[in-house]
């Protein structure tokens, strides 16, 4: 899309805004969807002590919905009947369908005032404003309306939701092809005159834009435009297909002899495979002994697939798992080589040799061959630890297989022998791929026993404790739980989180969090989605985002809490990463606010808080165990420390063939007659592993992200890379990096240098938004950007 920019990346990743009618403010002009009022009563909150609003996010959190809605945490009175969101006009579904009706009639006003007026330039100085106004009112319902489709249990809220939704996606789809609406941006922009009117923000905006514009096509002929529409039109109906049909090819393994081909196995795991007497016979008769033994059936995608990889001493059943787990079917091949010669045929349509320049145009990264070059020298970081782990992982084998040739390590080998391994810092990942933009991947086990302990300290509730107190350290701002008033959420398990200055208590932004799995109608399919929001802050008035976070954790019992993994902690500072970037972000366009960033910059944030859950400083102050209240033991907390920022040499190989794979998809050669995904997949394999390319097997058929993050995969170690120089340059301090804080270094010294280089980070690198050249925010920070001829 061309109005909204983050949509066009088709990730899980929405800003928009809340309600309907409002923009991103200038002037006097105030949000009229929260009143004036509603800022004062929260300032009036700041008498409460730090540990009280830490206490109350824990109940929110860790108490079930029935006990949390018996008690009220920071008001006494009883909140009046609101709609979604705090809004009085959506608080019936028909109210949504009115709100984009009464949307598209603004944005046609809009639309039609800036065609008109396109001769005077003085109105040619306000394009700027009335694109961003028009983007922004469209965003505030799309997006409002894909938070309820997704979430809300109510099917007449969901079909509500879905003819918004509708009715605003097909006119945004007119604008995006709207001449009328580029010829002005384009003679404003052209415009010496009207150009040295705009400040930075605005000529940035203006770039963007009309960037963004061209990218459809608007420039060229018209043949050439309706062939943009239709390749467009193609690329999300084939990418949505490949997306729904991702899966392993083969659907599951049967094995004859149960007990004796998943030796090894846990015998539970075995059982839960066991053929049901409904569908097959659960025993057959052996003919040769004329004994009877049992059959199972490993379903593809289930835990019984990393059982067996991980567990089974039979070498053959680990290779039957591990072929059907990476199969793909012709079908889903045939999609995904559809949708890459879709992508590659646009890119020449507009100009360019491949998607991957076409799309890294605007990216940090910006050309197909920085990134390449960029994986290349990441992969020469791994390989001679990754040649040291597999020659472990040869000498393991040649043990347990008594034989002194036959010790050649197999991408079925891999998992069996790593938990055989005294090296116990492998990450299992139980389906062959490890996936980094999965909530998942943030896993590191030191021992499962370990693992299994850590849970216990670690519970929603205490892990936004955590959290809480990072960003008092870092950034001087509050998270407090409100309670939700009549109408205002979808469900009676979302907490209501307002996040406040410590200094004025001034309101910073609204955040939502729906954490807890339930069946909903239209599925939980986005971690984070972001209908933004007004605030006066430096005597500029800003909308208020609202962020609305969704995970799928176990739910609480009345008496026992959600208990968390490790990972599944680091994975909630990861999101509250982005949704503090929503809240910090001071621009005054929507279209560069907050997350509005380019893709290899956005996870920069998200990741740089996600480090943090290690850190003994935030781990210590919030790890209690769930029933007795006591701190996680030193000996545990320094393990976990000593750990962080451990990657696997080989999964660390993986990833990068996976995304060194993206690009190579999303090259020339995807135009080429002969193109055959598999043999590429086998190339770039060759390339980059050290494992033996398993023949039959195609993985890539499965790579779901290839859709929506197409070549775009390399962003997860590019801002890992970034991530790690901003917390050695101004958060690592003396004597607190892989040791824990020593009696040299206190624990202040660490919150004063914490908090010193996070107004630094705010002011550079969060504030900003997309409104400028990331390169130059970390220029800033005072980090080496390489000599990049990009400063500005």
């Amino acid at each position: 899309m061309v109005i909204c920019r983050q949509c066009r990346l088709a990730a899980a990743i929405r800003p928009g805004r809340w309600p309907y009618g409002q923009r991103a403010l200038s002037g006097n002009s105030l949000h009229q969807g929260r009143p004036l009022s509603f800022l004062s009563n929260l300032a009036t909150l700041g008498h409460s002590s730090i540990k009280d609003h830490d206490e109350h996010l824990v109940q929110a959190f860790d108490h079930s919905p029935r006990q949390q809605h018996r008690q009220s945490y920071l008001f006494r009175y009883t909140k009046p009947i609101t709609g979604l969101f705090g809004y009085t006009s959506l608080q019936h579904p028909n109210d949504l369908v009115e709100a984009a009706r009464e949307t598209l009639n603004q944005a046609q006003q809009v639309v039609h005032q800036v065609c008109c007026t396109s001769g005077d330039e003085h109105h040619l100085r306000r394009i700027v404003k009335r694109l961003d106004r028009l983007s922004d009112l469209i965003c505030s319902v799309v997006d409002g309306a894909e938070v309820v489709k997704n979430l809300h249990p109510d099917t007449r809220w969901v079909a509500a939701a879905k003819e918004a939704h509708l009715v605003l996606c097909d006119y945004l789809n007119q604008l995006n092809t709207h001449t009328g609406l580029y010829k002005v941006l384009k003679k404003a922009v052209n415009s010496p005159s009207v150009v040295s009117h705009w400040d930075e923000q605005e000529r940035h905006v203006a770039k963007l834009l009309l960037a963004d514009f061209e990218k459809s096509g608007i420039h060229l002929s018209q043949i050439a435009r309706e062939k943009v529409v239709d390749l467009h039109n193609r690329i999300l109906s084939v990418g949505q297909d490949f997306v729904m049909g991702a899966g392993p090819g083969v659907p599951a393994v049967l094995f004859n002899d149960a007990y004796n081909d998943l030796a090894g196995v846990p015998k539970e795991i075995i059982e839960s495979c066991l053929v049901s007497k409904k569908t097959h016979r659960l025993l057959h008769k052996q003919s040769n002994t004329g004994t009877y033994i049992a059959r199972a059936i490993v379903p593809m995608g289930s835990p019984a697939v990393g059982a067996v990889l991980r567990f089974a001493r039979n070498e053959t059943a680990r290779k039957r798992v591990f072929e059907a787990s990476n199969s793909g079917a012709n079908a889903q091949v045939a999609l995904l080589e559809d949708l890459l010669k879709s992508r590659a045929e646009l890119a020449n349509v507009l100009g360019l040799l491949s998607y991957s320049s076409l799309h890294l145009s605007d990216k940090m990264a910006k050309t197909p061959e920085t990134v390449i070059n960029f994986l290349n020298e990441l992969a020469d970081t791994y390989r001679p630890q990754a040649e040291t782990k597999l020659q472990q992982l040869r000498d393991i084998k040649q043990s347990h297989t008594a034989s002194s040739t036959s010790n050649r390590i197999y991408a079925w080998d891999r998992f069996f022998y790593s938990q055989l391994s005294s090296d116990s810092l492998d990450t299992i990942d139980m389906t062959g791929l490890r996936d980094p933009f999965h909530p998942s991947h943030h896993t590191h086990s030191s021992s499962q026993h370990t693992m299994d302990s850590i849970s216990a300290y670690l519970t929603p509730g205490l892990a936004f404790k955590g959290i809480a107190y990072l960003f008092r350290l870092l950034y001087g701002v509050r998270l407090h739980v409100l309670p939700v008033a009549p109408g205002e959420t979808w469900h009676s398990d979302v907490v209501r989180l307002d996040v406040l200055s410590e200094v004025d208590g001034t309101l910073l932004g609204t955040i939502y969090c729906d954490l807890y799995e339930r069946e909903v109608g239209g599925g939980r399919k986005t971690p984070l989605q972001r209908p933004e929001g007004t605030a006066v802050m430096d005597g500029k008035r800003y909308q208020i985002p609202v962020v609305v976070l969704i995970t799928s954790f176990q739910r609480p019992s009345s008496n026992k809490p959600c208990l968390l993994s490790l990972g599944e902690v680091e994975t909630l500072f990861h999101e509250m990463g982005h949704a503090v970037h929503s809240m910090l972000a001071r621009t005054d366009y929507q279209h560069i606010a907050g997350t509005r960033c380019s893709v290899d910059f956005v996870e920069i944030p998200s990741m740089f808080h996600e480090r943090f859950a290690r850190h003994p400083v935030i781990l210590s102050y919030f790890a209690r165990h769930y029933v007795t209240g006591t701190p996680l033991p030193p000996a545990i907390l320094q393990s976990i420390y000593n750990t962080s920022g451990y990657t696997n040499p080989l999964d660390g190989l993986s990833q990068v063939q996976a995304a060194a794979l993206d690009q190579a998809f999303h090259s020339s050669e995807a135009l080429s007659p002969s193109f055959d995904s598999t043999k590429v997949a086998k190339q770039v394999h060759d390339r980059y592993s050290w494992i033996p390319y398993v023949e039959g097997t195609r993985w890539h058929a499965q790579f779901s992200h290839l859709y929506s993050y197409g070549a775009s995969y390399y962003a997860y170690f590019w801002s890992k890379r970034w991530v790690g120089r901003i917390h050695e340059k101004l958060f690592d301090v003396a004597g607190a990096n892989g040791s824990g804080i020593n009696s040299i270094v206190t624990e202040e010294d660490v919150k004063d240098v914490w908090r010193r280089s996070g107004d630094i980070f705010w002011k550079e690198l969060l504030a900003p938004g997309g409104g400028r050249d990331p390169l130059l925010g970390l220029h800033k920070l005072g980090l080496d950007i390489e000599g990049d001829a990009r400063r500005k």
